[in-house]
């Protein structure tokens, strides 16, 4: 019987020690850390997501990176300053970049984020630059809605392919692999003609 009550009495005299251990004045919390502001202090407070960045074999200094709603953004010194190229164009979702590695002065841009989500912001077709990222010309796949990947031929750069989402949350026509390989220069390139295969 003289145990039972051993301890709970234990238990009774520990929890006395320790609260009168606490200090009398115990500052509340909002004292204690009201001096404290607020601060970036890394990736968790990220502005947007990057979709796509692309770097030139023979340049390791030039890069162009996309945003998932944020437009293309060109980089002349490894990554150390950006600035947007791609601001004048309507649309915005970046899903894919490529670099011609022969001319890297050709950038291909597909639009439409193509990381399916609740919020994936879609795009107006495939993008084409000749003067590094100074002009851009619209050359089709307008309902491809999403462009995943671009894919430039390093032997013939003619030749041109883009993986196509098409739009995330129905059928699409324009979902598959789409190229262009019947153009026989970069003078007026036109990506019009989708190949039907499911990816």
């Amino acid at each position: 019987m003289k145990s039972t009550h051993f301890i709970p009495c234990c238990a009774t005299f520990v929890a006395l020690l320790l609260l009168s251990s606490q200090p009398a004045s115990a500052q509340p919390l909002s004292s204690l850390y009201g001096n404290l502001r607020y601060r970036a202090i890394g990736p968790a407070i990220a502005g947007g997501r990057v979709t796509s960045v692309a770097g030139a074999d023979r340049d390791s200094q030039l890069y162009y990176a996309g945003g998932a709603d944020g437009g293309v953004f060109k980089s002349q010194d490894g990554g150390v300053t950006w600035f947007p190229v791609f601001d004048r164009q309507p649309v915005a979702a970046i899903g894919a970049i490529a670099i011609d590695q022969r001319n890297p002065n050709v950038v291909w841009v597909g639009t439409g984020e193509a990381n399916p989500r609740n919020d994936a912001a879609g795009g107006d077709g495939m993008w084409y630059s000749s003067d590094g990222a100074k002009t851009w010309r619209h050359v089709g796949l307008d309902e491809a809605g999403a462009i995943s990947i671009i894919s430039i031929d390093p032997r013939v750069p003619t030749t041109v392919v883009a993986g196509v989402l098409g739009r995330e949350f129905a059928d699409s026509a324009a979902r598959g692999i789409s190229d262009d390989r019947q153009r026989p220069a970069l003078v007026s390139p036109s990506l019009s003609r989708p190949i039907n295969r499911r990816l």
